[in-house]
């Protein structure tokens, strides 16, 4: 971050964002924040093309000197002798080179960077997370926030990885497990997402729409579908049940048709085809506390097979990378695959969480009990079914988290007794 602010103060008043605009790379608000470097990804853009060109216009220009060098019989100048011979006689080329030189060594340290990031082969998006990330800024219409915002960002994940998916919430119109949690978040106002269409002045309002975000997420999956894709990567982007590939796939089986209403769970399906289709080290870019309980007890599953399973939170100095390969192991087998129902009975998206007792305690709690992961275990083989046993052992388990001295069964006694103490 501080690196682009230093080129943006030294591109200041040089018309550099004036010319960006002229080329149609950036809108004018988009440009002027180039040289604040307010948004990481795009400006690294803006300097990345800025750098290309300026490097093709140098060595057309010693092109053309060493045509006329050799015209007239005289012997061209080395590249590096000619650049610092035409810095001394031309401010202009000097300026521009030194940019040059700049950008460079900025791309170095940004590399360096990235290197410090895990080494995987796989990427997979939370899609609506991005989206929610990475919001409008200066861009004026959908097809601005796309161009300037959320391909670039795109671009620069696939640039590092040879797979890269973007997974979207589906939205069921009726029998939806999420459509109370939806409505408690509020209704925003519904606006029409076309490509000329004006962005909305709330984001965050916009977004709390369902009918808004599935329209925007649909058009951002059109969007991505136009990368022009290397023959040596893979893009897979869902399109509500429905998966798209570039290059096209002819089996696309253990991804299609799927009901998973949110990405969290649906990441997990798209893991699973990434390391059936080889890959051994994968990335899941999200921002939620279930996916990493979900990719623990994925980790877990496919251990054989996989090398490393990360999950990135935040962004710039705040990123955060977890190993739940790592947490797998040390949790162990058992553990880790009755993690999920730990977590779902503790409290997730359609679940209540116990009043008062956080997931710490409860944790603690099961460390204390260790009894019941037998149960938790029942529940992740067959969740339709409870059998004889485990309903008491639950029991026996909630009793613990509110009062772990209790020698009581049964949760209606013990809550008479906690009302008897008040």
């Amino acid at each position: 971050m501080a690196a682009l602010r230093k080129a943006g103060s030294w591109l200041q008043g040089s018309g550099w964002a004036e010319t960006l605009v002229q080329a149609d790379v950036a809108s004018q608000g988009t440009a002027n924040s180039f040289l604040k470097a307010a948004h990481v990804t795009r400006t690294r853009r803006g300097h990345q093309i800025t750098a290309a060109t300026l490097n093709i216009l140098q060595h057309k220009a010693y092109g053309k000197y060493t045509e006329n060098a050799q015209s007239d019989g005289h012997e061209p100048l080395e590249f590096g002798v000619w650049c610092h011979q035409r810095a001394e006689c031309c401010p202009q080329f000097q300026y521009w080179a030194t940019t040059l030189n700049l950008e460079q060594s900025i791309f170095m340290f940004l590399a360096d960077e990235i290197t410090d990031t895990p080494h995987v082969t796989s990427t997979i998006l939370d899609g609506p997370a991005v989206v929610e990330m990475f919001k409008p800024g200066g861009s004026r219409a959908f097809q601005e926030y796309s161009t300037a915002v959320f391909i670039p960002y795109i671009e620069s994940q696939l640039e590092y990885r040879s797979r890269l998916d973007l997974v979207w919430d589906c939205y069921l119109k009726s029998g939806s497990l999420k459509a109370t949690v939806r409505c408690n978040r509020g209704k925003g106002i519904r606006r029409r997402v076309t490509a000329s269409g004006p962005l909305p002045s709330n984001w965050q309002n916009f977004l709390s729409n369902s009918d808004n975000k599935e329209e925007v997420f649909s058009f951002l999956s059109e969007q991505v579908m136009q990368l022009v894709v290397k023959e040596s990567k893979q893009l897979v982007v869902t399109d509500k049940k429905q998966v798209l590939t570039v290059p096209p796939r002819k089996d696309t089986a253990n991804l299609a048709p799927c009901n998973h209403e949110e990405a969290d769970t649906r990441m997990m399906v798209h893991a699973a085809d990434a390391l059936e289709c080889g890959h051994r080290r994968i990335l899941i870019r999200t921002v939620g506390t279930d996916v990493v309980i979900l990719a623990v007890a994925l980790a877990n599953e496919w251990s054989e097979v996989l090398d490393e399973l990360w999950l990135t939170f935040g962004t710039g100095k705040n990123r955060r990378y977890i190993a739940a390969h790592q947490i797998a192991k040390a949790l162990g087998p058992e553990k880790s695959r009755a993690l999920p129902v730990f977590h779902a009975i503790m409290g997730c998206d359609t679940v209540s969480a116990f009043a008062g007792h956080s997931k710490k305690a409860a944790w603690a709690t099961w460390n204390a009990f260790p009894e019941v992961t037998t149960a938790f275990l029942s529940l992740a083989s067959t969740p339709s079914e409870l059998p004889d046993g485990v309903l008491s052992t639950l029991e026996r388990f909630t009793v613990l988290l509110y009062d772990r001295t209790s020698t009581c069964c049964d949760v209606n006694v013990l809550r008479k007794k906690l009302f008897s103490r008040k």
